[in-house]
């Protein structure tokens, strides 16, 4: 097994990350979160980052969704984003889960459904 072992790669021991490895990726994940919300608390007005909040503790799916919209299309040194914007971002999602959410029932006649041959009027 020693043979084994020194002919992995650096840092892989029987493939399961090391506890290093998992810490780092922690700390990568945390420090891109960071570099998210940073970013969002600056382009949005202090209004805007209210009700963004406000959304994200009843649907943060939703919150999340206007989260990468909008640090998709910021722009650097643009003005601030207004709560206006936000609400419809939101209203626009709505819309979208509403078509996509829209189920139609078609119901087909059955071929005795209507004129089965019995009548109830010959007894």
């Amino acid at each position: 097994d020693v043979m084994a072992d020194s002919m992995m790669p650096a840092g892989m021991s029987g493939g399961m990350p090391s506890m290093e490895q998992a810490k780092e990726k922690q700390e990568k994940a945390a420090a891109m979160e960071e570099q998210r919300r940073a970013t969002l608390v600056a382009i949005l007005s202090p209004e805007a980052r209210a009700r963004l909040q406000r959304v994200a503790m009843v649907k943060p799916e939703k919150a999340r969704q206007v989260e990468e919209f909008l640090l998709r299309q910021r722009k650097p040194g643009g003005d601030k984003v207004p709560e206006g914007a936000i609400i419809r971002l939101l209203e626009s999602i709505a819309e979208q889960e509403a078509k996509a959410a829209k189920v139609t029932v078609v119901r087909k006649m059955a071929i005795d459904d209507e004129d089965d041959g019995f009548d109830e009027d010959d007894f």
